[in-house]
């Protein structure tokens, strides 16, 4: 029989109040055999909550998953958890906010009473993924000596969040360009 965490063992009957095998559990090392023949046997256990012992909970407060509750010891500096929830669409863990107060994950705090800690996100950096040119009207062909044109010249940028932007080139995006000796299909890198 394990208590859930934060409590801890009051009694234990076998078949009924009147064989409690509490205190011989308490003086033993935790651990009891019985031995049982051909009967049947019922075990009640009943817990009461520690009161040495503080219960943290956690709300994922719009993020996804579980995180079990831990039991720590009252009035004693513990290392605050990381946050295991899954973050919602578009969000990352920013830190736990307990009644106003925030807490980063590996800090350290005095823990005196029970507290849910609510996950607290923040939007997630948005990275360019990839480009391609999307425009077919810009010059492709030039003369010798001729400087970079980039009139009518656009990239579609495809972003980590789903998204696309169109952007127009400027000339100092552009590297590779030179215009001084003849050449066919020059590579170009925006």
């Amino acid at each position: 029989v394990k208590a859930d965490p934060g409590y801890r063992l009051k009694q234990l009957y076998i078949n009924g109040p009147a064989s409690d095998y509490t205190q011989a559990i308490y003086n033993g090392n935790g651990q009891m055999t019985f031995p049982m023949g051909n009967f049947r046997a019922d075990v009640y256990a009943v817990f009461e909550r520690d009161p040495n012992m503080a219960i943290l909970s956690f709300a994922p407060n719009g993020g996804s998953g579980t995180m079990e509750n831990v039991a720590v010891p009252k009035n004693k500096r513990d290392k605050i958890p990381e946050c295991t929830f899954n973050p919602p669409p578009g969000k990352i863990f920013k830190t736990w906010d307990i009644y106003g107060y925030k807490y980063a994950p590996g800090s350290y705090a005095t823990i005196d009473d029970d507290y849910t800690f609510t996950a607290e996100w923040q939007d997630a950096p948005v990275n360019l993924v990839s480009i391609s040119v999307n425009s077919t009207n810009h010059k492709t062909n030039y003369k010798l000596g001729e400087p970079l044109d980039v009139t009518n010249l656009t990239i579609e940028a495809s972003m980590s969040d789903g998204t696309t932007r169109t952007i127009d080139v400027t000339p100092d995006m552009v590297s590779g360009f030179d215009s001084s000796q003849a050449t066919t299909n020059k590579l170009l890198t925006i």
